[in-house]
């Protein structure tokens, strides 16, 4: 018996004969990542930066289960003690690679991404707690690139008052860890954006684009360039209150209307309880059947979208409502200074288009009158429906539909939602009265029983 464990321990760590029972499936390599590396034509290398004895008990066993997963990967823990001119080709700069990295490469390290545990784990701002583990992500990153060799490049655009990357943290390093290179867009400088890819983001301007900005910005689309507009009428401050905004954004919606869209100057307003999340302005949309939202609604995932205003599509053979509101939803108009959520007789009536995509030539944009969504909060991007509603937005948008959409696990406690009060008062009856109840009457069934006996 001793002689068979001994044997059965040795096998399980050659042949990585391991069963992952971990809530999130930590140690697992997803069916995204599988379809990844199903790809592969050449072979890629892993390896980690541990001492031996000293292996990260969350992403060792990972690694081993992506080698084990593909005759195309291969993994290897490199003792840096022990091997220390090992990273040399991996560090032109010579800045060193720190114990603990992960080195992903090709057979001759002339493509290769050096990822350190910062990028293995998100960690809260003062790196005292780990709130997820996303090292698949950033792994299944990697060996995309070392298939392609190409990067995708998001550019947010700044100077008009927008959300800025700090309020989009959270969305940043999400969209970091799925291979994007980040950086903000001014569309005044004569830096060009290149259209085959890069990304233009505008999240929530407060302001409009001068003549030079729309030029420069209209003539990256009419080149084939993909767009995301976060466009609405209405925003929260860092107070709370709501805010109009001031400005027209004449020249962004003429960009719009470029592909027959345009955001109306109103803000929607919810009217049934079963389809707002919080208030009136927190509402749940009805998504159709389209490559972004498909999986999401296969998945059963719901979004929160406030402070919306409608969209409106003049042409329906260059656009499409992609999200919309429901019946019972009205829309207020925003020309005035100050406005009440109560329902009147001039108010439009719903449902309405809160998102939209839309083509001209090889040109892709998407439209969203929100950019609650995707802001760094619970009810933003920290809702997987929400997350997902974005990346995949990207990855249809994009050149090649190549991009990769992996989650991070999150380490922290998981907790349940309720659509209302009341089924958060029944789970409180099930679980503090009638379950007790069934155990205690179960057990007097059997005392009594056997005291027959």
């Amino acid at each position: 018996a001793v002689g068979i464990n001994i044997l059965m321990y040795f096998a399980a760590d050659e042949f990585n004969l391991n069963i992952d029972v971990s809530n999130r499936k930590l140690y697992s390599v997803s069916d995204e990542s599988k379809k990844i590396i199903d790809g592969l034509d050449t072979d890629v290398y892993i390896y980690s930066l541990y001492k031996i004895g000293s292996e990260d008990a969350y992403v060792t066993p990972l690694l081993k289960n992506y080698d084990a997963y593909s005759d195309k990967v291969h993994f290897e823990n490199v003792d840096p003690t022990l091997n220390p001119g090992f990273t040399t080709k991996y560090d032109p700069d010579g800045n060193g690679i720190a114990t603990g990295s992960v080195i992903v490469t090709n057979a001759d390290a002339s493509l290769y991404k050096v990822l350190t545990v910062y990028d293995m784990y998100s960690f809260s701002s003062d790196y005292t707690s780990i709130y997820s583990f996303r090292a698949e992500q950033r792994i299944t990153t990697a060996i995309k690139y070392i298939m392609t060799g190409k990067t995708y490049g998001l550019r947010f655009l700044t100077g008009h008052d927008e959300d800025s990357l700090s309020t989009l943290g959270t969305l940043a390093t999400d969209l970091a860890g799925l291979g994007y290179d980040i950086s903000v867009y001014d569309a005044s400088t004569t830096e060009k954006l290149d259209p085959a890819y890069d990304t233009l983001i505008v999240a929530a301007p407060k302001s409009d684009l001068s003549s030079e900005e729309y030029e420069n910005i209209k003539s990256f689309l009419t080149e084939g360039g993909s767009a995301v507009f976060l466009l609405s009428y209405s925003f929260v401050d860092n107070s709370g209150t709501n805010q109009i905004v001031r400005d027209d954004l004449d020249n962004f919606n003429s960009l719009l209307m470029m592909y027959n869209v345009s955001v109306n100057r109103n803000l929607i307003i919810g009217g049934n309880d079963k389809y707002i999340y919080g208030n009136q302005l927190s509402l749940i949309p009805t998504m159709y059947q389209h490559g972004i939202t498909n999986s999401i609604i296969s998945a059963g995932e719901t979004q929160l979208m406030a402070d919306c205003s409608s969209i409106k599509i003049t042409d329906s053979s260059t656009a499409a409502g992609l999200i919309w509101t429901d019946s019972e939803t009205w829309a207020k108009d925003l020309t005035g200074n100050v406005i009440t959520v109560e329902k009147s007789s001039e108010d439009e009536t719903g449902p309405f288009i809160i998102g939209a995509v839309a083509m001209a030539g090889e040109s892709k944009i998407a439209v969203y009158s929100s950019t609650s969504f995707v802001r760094s909060t619970s009810t933003g991007i920290g809702r997987a429906g929400n997350r997902d509603l974005f990346v995949n937005t990207l990855s249809v948008l994009a050149k090649e539909d190549d991009t990769v959409n992996v989650e991070a696990k999150s380490l922290e406690a998981g907790s349940m939602e309720f659509s209302g009060n009341s089924q958060a008062t029944l789970m409180e009856i099930i679980v503090i009265a009638v379950i007790p109840a069934a155990i205690m009457i179960a057990g007097i069934i059997v005392w009594v029983k056997r005291k027959r006996r």
